[in-house]
């Protein structure tokens, strides 16, 4: 995703308001049975220049939804990083997602999007000129392994080159482990055979 945006035109990384105005960019909820890069807000220019690189924006309007007491949905979840393919490699096998095969994920390129099997999750990664991440982050992903312990799916991560930061786990087998990404990025691995949320949580 070198230079195409998810969001509407002019508003690419080459920009001078900079990749992070990306973010504020998602403009509305479309159905979620539209092809993949409709839901997102582009379709592909093929042989037609793109203002904003390969992409351009959809009029979806036509197609929005908007079911009673629901005003808008999230399309996707954008992270700042340093390197946005390799934090988009590193999460990609961390969750079990994958990029888009015809449009892959490559070095360098300012906007790196991973996919789960359904394409009901995305995660996109936005290189910012920020520098390393300094202080807690307001947001962090919570994780609750599908068929492994807590712990064992704790050192599978530490493997991958995540690194341990707390050590939040109860006597009575609830709580969590809280770790950081390759970049510096918390987030916190749950039990897995217990509810991912509870009010004592």
């Amino acid at each position: 995703m070198g230079t195409g945006s998810l969001y509407q035109a002019g508003r690419g990384p080459d920009t001078a308001s900079g990749p992070s105005a990306l973010a504020l960019q998602v403009r509305r909820l479309v159905p979620t049975n539209l092809p993949l890069y409709t839901r997102l807000g582009r379709e592909h220019c093929g042989a037609a220049p793109c203002p904003s690189g390969r992409y351009k924006p959809v009029d979806t309007r036509a197609a929005a939804v908007n079911p009673a007491g629901v005003t808008s949905r999230i399309s996707h979840t954008s992270i700042d990083a340093t390197d946005a393919y390799a934090q988009s490699v590193f999460w990609a096998k961390v969750l079990g997602f994958a990029e888009n095969p015809d449009d892959p994920n490559l070095p360098g390129h300012a906007e790196c999007p991973i996919f789960s099997p359904d394409d009901s999750q995305i995660l996109l990664f936005l290189a910012v000129p920020d520098g390393p991440k300094r202080l807690k982050n307001r947001l962090h992903l919570d994780l609750q392994p599908v068929d492994r312990t807590r712990e064992e799916e704790a050192e599978r991560l530490a493997a991958l080159g995540a690194t341990q930061v707390a050590d939040h786990r109860r006597p009575d087998g609830g709580g969590w482990i809280t770790m950081a990404d390759p970049e510096g990025n918390e987030f916190c691995i749950l039990p897995h055979d217990r509810p991912a949320f509870t009010p004592s949580e």
